[in-house]
């Protein structure tokens, strides 16, 4: 029996990814897959960056083709997350999908590649089918009560 790789791929990896194989499958809408950085380092600096739009719970890829819009929360294989910090970007994706965008949590690099193939080709019924599978896992894993969520 082999193991599988994916269980050991860092978000960061994943996401590079992810952005690489769209930049060589679909060459002439590379600048539609962009990166939203809501990272900081310091209370001083996320001040700043709140200051200047920065939003807690924003999604790390979003994809605009043809007046569809989605955003892509990436969480690495097997990674083990604060259960308010879920909440709080599931807040955000459920604010983005009641304003006619579609959102997907997932660790699944073949999941995401779908959705991003999706919202390429206008496909609602997977759009939505995916979307609906990411927010069940996350809401089955907060179900359980305890402090973190596991991808």
């Amino acid at each position: 029996m082999t193991k599988d790789k994916s269980q050991h791929v860092s978000e960061e990896k994943l996401q590079h990814n992810i952005v690489k194989w769209h930049q060589n499958e679909y060459p002439e809408r590379k600048e539609m897959l962009f990166e939203v950085n809501n990272d900081t380092h310091s209370v001083k600096q996320a001040m700043h960056r709140r200051a200047m739009g920065m939003q807690s719970g924003a999604a790390d890829l979003m994809i605009v083709a043809d007046g569809r819009v989605g955003a892509i929360e990436i969480k690495s294989p097997g990674s083990t997350h604060n259960a308010d910090h879920i909440r709080n970007q599931i807040g955000w994706g459920t604010i983005f999908a009641k304003n006619q965008g579609w959102y997907l949590i997932s660790q699944h690099e073949d999941k995401i590649k779908d959705f991003i193939i999706a919202v390429i080709d206008g496909k609602d019924d997977t759009l939505a089918d995916l979307c609906n599978e990411g927010f069940h896992h996350v809401h089955s894993e907060l179900m359980k009560n305890k402090k973190t969520v596991r991808f």
